[in-house]
């Protein structure tokens, strides 16, 4: 598992244990323990959107529903993938694979969005 990952379960199990009550505080204090040396991996936008886009939508299971981001394409990335990771669980070993059926014909480069989702997956910390 990577580090985007690692940070979307520690956010998620903060979350669900009531230690944070803030999507944006639990994804802030999860970077900071996975990246403590790198202001560009914990300021990282895409994971981050994509974390905070399921949490808005009440994807991520003991968070409910409301505002906690304006990105409309990293939340709608990572949807999709719940969408298809619904159809078909085996992409979730797979990170890369995931992003080329969320994106279809696009040329978008992974830009760790697919590890969040993934990760919360495997953990069954998503909602369907």
């Amino acid at each position: 598992m990577r580090g985007y990952g690692r940070a979307a379960i520690t956010a998620a199990r903060l979350l669900s244990t009531r230690t944070v009550v803030e999507p944006r505080d639990a994804w802030n204090i999860a970077v900071e323990a996975e990246f403590p040396h790198s202001v560009a991996l914990r300021e990282k936008a895409c994971p981050r959107a994509s974390f905070l886009g399921l949490c808005q939508s009440g994807k991520l299971r003991s968070v409910p529903a409301g505002k906690y981001t304006k990105s409309l394409a990293n939340t709608s990335y990572a949807l999709k993938a719940i969408k298809i990771l619904g159809e078909d669980s085996s992409l979730s070993e797979t990170p890369e694979k995931l992003w080329q059926a969320v994106i279809g014909n696009e040329e978008k480069r992974h830009n760790s969005q697919m590890d969040v989702v993934t990760a919360l997956w495997i953990n069954q910390l998503i909602s369907l």
